[in-house]
Formats: structure tokens, C-alpha cells, sequence
């Protein structure tokens, strides 16, 4: 008998294995991967979505698919790629992966509008992809964003974030600076960048030390850094410096983020990786998908049935493995095959639309019974529908004696105790 448990969404009709090859050193707890839905994915199709139109069935689950994990549809396109942010608990190694399910009646999940993909430090979120201004920020935040340059100060060196793309206006060297007070600390890269190029550029203070980081490698590193900025009320600039508008960057901006805890090495190499390299970062497995039909049963006796199931489809993966589970009532899919009293193999060499069966000879007259099909291989499980059924009663009498009526003349009797459904043919022999 099998004994796992059912996974939160293994009646979806469709799954796909994503696993995460390209790893940074160092675990990373809460971070959002980018997951791009497209032809990248073998076997996708947007037409197996049952609302295809918004992704509302699409949803996430850990390894073992029994914890459903966050994620945010960025960007939803039928005709092309679509991308969806997934709160991933833990990355610790090449062996780490989750599972994207699809394919049920059911409406899209709250985490894709709640902002709980991005609780783990992040102040604001803007995928700058939006077709409505001003930007919307993907956290609970609602931080209204008008493009990464930060500016927070009221009055130049006074309290104030900057993130550049240009250190005096005429170059294209990246730099991070913090102000607080009139004091000035900054970490510059030695190089400039090429113009129409993309380039992830990161800044981060953690504790005395700012660090630059471009294309996730660090550039620069300041030590010494004192005192707190103090943005409490002001205003947060993106790709434009008020003071001094040819300090604004001259450039597209895309994925513009802030957060309150100082990321490590780790964090910023993923994000370059998983956003620059995404089919490196995401190794996206085959779309599994295991249509089974559980048949109306035949040949129904007293103590004997026929099961029936037919295996519709299972892709480009090997043929399932089938299992027959049955009962006295149905017990369901959430226990697995485990809260079954009865569970017969039937075998894993089937053809698609190929139906089978399944005899049954132990069981009680008079009585009901519901059946389940469970299939499995090494990419996908489903369980089908239940079928019930209830073996036909046998009539049964008891023998009450004789009655001597005269000296060659007796009464035989009986009484019948069940009729087993209809009545009966009575004969004395």
C-alpha cells in the first residue's frame, strides 16, 4: 500500500517541476524568484489553464506540495511570455525545487495582489512594467512611485540616499552615495558602463560599510560610514535628481526596489542571476499532466465487481503507475492512498486512452461500495473522480419446520428474510 499524503493541489490537472541549478553560495530564506511562462516551458499551453485569460488558476507549492507558497503575476500575456514572482522559502542548493500547478476551476489566490511575496525587508516594489501612472508598488506598501536613483534629502548634503549612474554628469561611471549631515560617503566603480546595455546596479549600507555591486559582483566598497539619514517624510526620487537634473540618469529603469534590511552578496548575485540568466537560474522541467477517468463499474454481482478506469493522457513522461482504491464509502484524496482499506496495483504499461480494469471477488452481498483510480510517474499524480456501486443482495430464508396436518399430509413452511431487491422464487425440495 502506498502511504503519502495527498499534495494541496494534486487534482490541478497540470504540473510542472521548477528547480534552481545556479546557486549562489550561502542559503537565502524568502526569495523571490522570477518565473517566466512561456515556450520555455516543454509541454506548456495557456489553453490548459481553466482561466486562461488572467492565470487565476495558476498557483505554487514547496516539494513535498504541501505548503503553497506566495507569488505575483507581474505580467500575464496568452500571446507571449508571461512572468510571475514566487516567494521561495529556502535556496540552499542545486538540489532545491518547487512546483507550479494549473488546470481547476477556481479563482486567482490573495497573495497575487496582498503583497505577501515581498514581506521579507522590502519597503517598495516597482516593476516599472505597468501601463498606469504613477507606478504601482507591489508590496502592502501602496508606495506611489513617480522612477534607480534615490534622492531622499530636502536641501542637497543634508540627509539623502543616491544611487547613480554618473558621478559628475559627463560620465557614465556608476556610484552609491549616502549624505548625512554635510558628511559624504561614497562608493564609486573605476570603470564606466556601456551605453544600451542592461545593468543591475545595487547599493547597500550595512552598518559602516557601503557596498556598489553591478551585474551582481561588488564594484566598490566605503568603510567608516557614521551616523543614521534621517528620511522620515521626504519624498523618494526615481531616475531624476531635483537639485541637479543632469545628475538624473539617462536611461530606461526597470525593477526599481528598496529595502529595509541590508542585502548580502548572496541576495544581489541571485537576483542578477535570476533576472539576467533566467533559464540558467530556473531549470523548468516538463509540463506533467495525467488525465484519468474513473468508469462507471460492470459485471456487478453479489460478492464481485468490475472496476473500471481509462488513462486519458500523460504527456511526453513515462506512462503511470495505477492503483485501484476501494471501500466501503470514499474516503477521499487527502488522506492518500493510505485511508483506503483496499489498494490493488494494476500495473504502469498503458497506452494513452487505453482503459482497464480491475475485478474484484471479496466483497459482502447487499452492501456499497466507492472506488477511486490514483496514477502516478515521475513527474505528475492525480487522483480521478469516485464511482459507487452497491452488489446485489442474495435472497436468504430460514426454515421454520413442518406441520403435521393428518396422517399423510404435512404443512412445509419457511419465511423468507430478505428478498434481496425483488421478490423471490420459493421452491421446497
Amino acid at each position: 500500500m502506498l502511504s503519502a499524503e495527498a499534495g494541496l493541489y494534486d487534482t490541478w490537472n497540470n504540473r510542472v517541476k521548477l528547480s534552481f541549478t545556479n546557486q549562489p553560495s550561502g542559503p537565502l530564506t524568502n526569495f523571490p524568484v522570477l518565473i517566466t511562462l512561456s515556450t520555455n516551458v516543454p509541454g506548456f499551453r495557456y489553453a490548459d489553464f481553466t482561466n486562461a485569460a488572467t492565470g487565476g488558476d495558476l498557483r505554487f507549492a514547496d516539494a513535498n506540495g504541501m505548503t503553497a507558497l506566495n507569488y505575483e503575476i507581474e505580467k500575464w500575456d496568452t500571446n507571449a511570455a508571461s512572468y510571475v514572482w514566487v516567494q521561495v522559502p529556502l535556496l540552499s542548493s542545486s538540489n532545491d525545487f518547487i512546483y507550479a500547478y494549473w488546470g481547476k476551476d477556481i479563482t486567482a489566490a490573495p497573495c497575487t495582489t496582498n503583497g505577501a511575496v515581498w514581506t521579507d525587508g522590502y519597503a517598495a516594489v516597482w516593476h516599472l512594467g505597468d501601463s498606469v501612472s504613477p507606478a504601482l508598488d507591489s508590496t502592502a506598501n501602496n508606495n506611489i512611485g513617480a522612477f534607480n536613483k534615490w534622492w531622499t534629502g530636502s536641501m542637497l548634503a543634508s540627509n539623502e540616499w543616491q544611487l547613480e549612474t554618473t558621478v559628475g554628469g559627463s560620465d557614465n561611471i556608476p556610484a552609491f552615495n549616502v549624505m548625512i549631515g554635510t558628511n559624504k560617503y561614497s562608493a564609486a566603480d573605476t570603470a564606466a558602463i556601456t551605453t544600451g546595455q542592461w545593468y543591475p546596479i545595487t547599493g547597500v549600507r550595512s552598518g559602516t560599510n557601503l557596498f556598489l555591486y553591478l551585474n551582481g559582483q561588488q564594484r566598490a566598497k566605503t568603510s567608516g560610514v557614521t551616523g543614521a539619514v534621517n528620511n522620515v517624510g521626504r519624498d523618494l526620487y526615481l531616475g531624476y535628481f531635483p537639485q541637479t537634473p543632469t545628475l538624473s540618469p539617462r536611461a530606461q529603469i526597470d525593477e526599481a526596489r528598496v529595502s529595509l534590511v541590508a542585502r548580502s552578496s548572496n541576495w544581489v548575485y541571485a537576483c542578477y542571476q535570476n533576472q539576467k540568466s533566467n533559464s540558467t537560474f530556473v531549470a523548468y522541467g516538463t509540463t506533467a499532466r495525467i488525465e484519468l477517468s474513473a468508469l462507471p463499474p460492470s459485471n456487478i454481482g453479489a460478492t464481485s465487481v468490475r472496476m473500471n478506469v481509462r488513462v486519458d493522457w500523460f504527456g511526453s513522461v513515462e506512462a503511470p503507475s495505477v492503483y485501484f482504491c476501494w471501500d466501503d464509502a470514499d474516503k477521499g484524496i487527502f488522506g492518500g492512498t493510505s485511508a483506503w482499506g483496499h489498494v490493488n496495483f494494476v500495473g504502469a504499461s498503458w497506452s494513452e486512452g487505453q482503459s482497464f480494469s480491475n475485478d474484484v471477488t471479496i466483497l459482502l452481498s447487499g452492501s456499497n461500495y466507492s472506488y477511486r483510480c490514483y496514477a502516478t510517474n515521475s513527474a505528475s499524480e492525480i487522483w480521478s473522480g469516485p464511482q459507487a456501486l452497491r452488489t446485489i443482495a442474495l435472497a436468504s430464508v430460514t426454515n421454520t419446520g413442518a406441520v403435521v396436518l393428518g396422517p399423510s399430509t404435512v404443512s412445509l413452511r419457511g419465511t423468507v428474510l430478505d428478498t434481496g431487491g425483488e421478490l423471490p422464487n420459493v421452491s421446497f425440495l
